[in-house]
């Protein structure tokens, strides 16, 4: 990844190193405006840290796990991440009111 800017470098709840750039924020923020606030992005990096549920995305069960905890009375941050890299990468970051996994009966919880 070079020199790339992090917004987020840390580990998450099993010890593994997980980094979200300065270009994939801004490219995301597009689509989750809630990214540009900096009490999202402080809940972001705890739901990396320490989340509640890890569930494997539903597009790509085997690279990408989705962590959720909840961020509000009503919604969850979710946080996809990109397990095939070292280190693990954020893809996105948004605020959902409900985990979207449990949708989906072929999908089981990780952890």
């Amino acid at each position: 990844m070079g020199e790339e800017k992090l917004v987020i470098d840390t580990m998450d709840d099993l010890g593994n190193k997980v980094i979200f750039t300065y270009k994939k924020l801004k490219e995301k923020a597009i689509q989750h405006p809630e990214l540009n606030k900096k009490t999202f992005l402080q809940n972001v990096e705890e739901t990396i840290k320490k989340p509640e549920e890890v569930w494997p995305d539903k597009s790509d069960p085997n690279i990408k796990y989705c962590y959720y905890k909840k961020y509000s009375t009503y919604s969850y941050a979710k946080v996809v991440i990109w397990t095939k890299s070292n280190p693990f990468a954020v893809i996105t970051a948004y605020e959902i009111n409900h985990i979207k996994e449990k949708n989906y009966p072929e999908l089981n919880k990780i952890r």
